[in-house]
């Protein structure tokens, strides 16, 4: 056999996207992964599907730049991989993969805020498909599930396997976390995942209705239920110190029961949690309620910035509103709160309002120039606080207390915080095709 024929699997970054055309070389390429490239585009896509028609696995992996992608003409891909693409927006086609046994999208900023791929993600939960989805897209596939129930009571997709499905373990839900941006070389990168197994989400996503029953009226504007959470979140949630105290290499690892501080999870099971925690927790619970938001990364350190310091530090979120699109820094404000100052200082605020006591690079701060009016901004502080206080401040019916939430955790403490997750029998398949390549590498 030449070493041609040998080749199954071929990795692609940036500089071997010119080589694509000449893919139909590889007679035996059965596996395919694009990771780290910026002019990816659709059509590269169909090209590929065109010269490697056996091709059995794909990953695509922080191609920033990549929109739409139409993957319905991969015959025989059994698995797919998407994520870290933040500029995604649709994926075409899934439902039309005969032979997909498992797929992987997560952490695909813009994918996450849209409806339009979960119709597809039902029907391969109906065909008993192994899953591993974005924690944010939760919301909108249980929305999806009920919009097709007319087709589970006709038989089109299977119901029971959906309900056997969303009950057990089958499915996960995944996100990346400890994001940075690095100034110096104008890249991003995420170091670590948190995967939940399903029964996980089903607790958090009855706490975010709990939460959202309880203060949320219907006929609010956007804006005044971004002001309610955001009061419940900087009232209720305290900053995780503990978590921030420990070393570089320890911060990763640490856990309060058995989430990470930067995850969304600790704050909807332990009140508590680091920054990206705040956005993870706020993002989740403003996605209940329609409201598109994205986490931002940036420094605020004034030394750091003065020192050049090269990598972000600091998370906050961008809300997309119908005023506007605002920045809002909830960990700090939730941290004035608990010290009895004015708690409204970072919300709502204009890039040049943050930029203030900001710093970033990032096009992630693309948003309104013009402040958001500050009589408007008190009228809707006083809503917000009058709301909480008429309905009660008391939430451990809600977010339990530390004690509570432990017990919760031994049943559902699943979360694994390294790439080590249980992989099923089906992602074995692909493990073992890129051991035959490096066998065949070293001969």
């Amino acid at each position: 056999m030449s070493d041609i024929q040998s080749i199954k699997h071929i990795d692609i970054p940036e500089s071997k996207l010119k080589l694509i055309p000449l893919l139909s070389m590889y007679p035996n390429l059965q596996s395919i992964s694009i990771r780290n490239v910026e002019s990816l585009t659709g059509k590269t896509i169909r090209q590929i599907s065109a010269k490697c028609p056996q091709l059995t696995s794909l990953t695509i992996e922080n191609a920033d730049g990549l929109h739409g992608i139409d993957v319905s003409t991969f015959e025989n891909l059994q698995f797919l991989t998407i994520r870290s693409n933040q500029d995604l927006k649709m994926v075409e086609g899934l439902a039309k993969l005969k032979n997909i046994a498992s797929v992987e999208i997560y952490d695909n900023i813009s994918l996450s805020h849209t409806s339009k791929i979960c119709s597809d993600l039902v029907r391969l939960i109906g065909n008993g498909k192994s899953l591993n989805l974005d924690v944010l897209m939760y919301p909108e596939i249980q929305k999806a599930i009920l919009q097709h129930n007319d087709k589970i009571q006709n038989g089109r997709i299977q119901g029971e396997c959906i309900t056997q499905q969303m009950q057990d373990d089958t499915l996960l839900w995944s996100e990346m976390i400890n994001r940075q941006f690095n100034y110096t070389q104008r890249t991003e990168k995420r170091e670590q995942k948190c995967t939940y197994r399903n029964y996980t989400m089903r607790e958090i996503d009855r706490r975010a209705d709990s939460i959202i029953n309880s203060y949320i009226e219907q006929g609010d504007t956007e804006e005044q239920k971004f002001t309610i959470l955001y009061d419940f979140m900087k009232e209720n949630v305290e900053y995780n110190y503990s978590a921030v105290a420990a070393d570089a290499k320890k911060r990763m690892e640490f856990h309060t029961g058995k989430t990470n501080a930067n995850g969304l999870a600790e704050g909807f099971f332990y009140r508590t949690c680091v920054c990206e925690g705040y956005v993870r927790m706020f993002q989740y619970l403003l996605s209940k309620c329609g409201i598109k938001s994205q986490e931002v990364v940036c420094l605020y350190d004034a030394d750091k910035i003065e020192k050049g310091y090269k990598y972000s530090d600091h998370s906050m979120i961008k809300t997309y509103l119908q005023r506007g699109t605002y920045l809002s820094d909830i960990t700090f404000d939730a941290g004035r709160f608990h010290e009895n100052q004015y708690s409204y200082k970072y919300y709502l605020l204009s890039k040049g309002e943050m930029s203030q006591t900001r710093s970033s690079q990032g096009r992630d701060w693309d948003v309104s120039e013009m402040p958001f009016p500050r009589e408007e901004k008190w009228e809707l502080q006083r809503f917000a606080e009058d709301r909480i206080k008429s309905r009660g401040r008391q939430t451990t019916d809600i977010l339990r207390s530390g004690i509570q939430a432990t017990k919760t955790r031994t049943r559902t403490g699943e979360i694994n915080n390294q790439e080590t997750i249980i992989r099923n029998n089906q992602r074995q398949m692909v493990q073992n095709i890129e051991t035959e390549i490096d066998n065949s590498q070293e001969k």
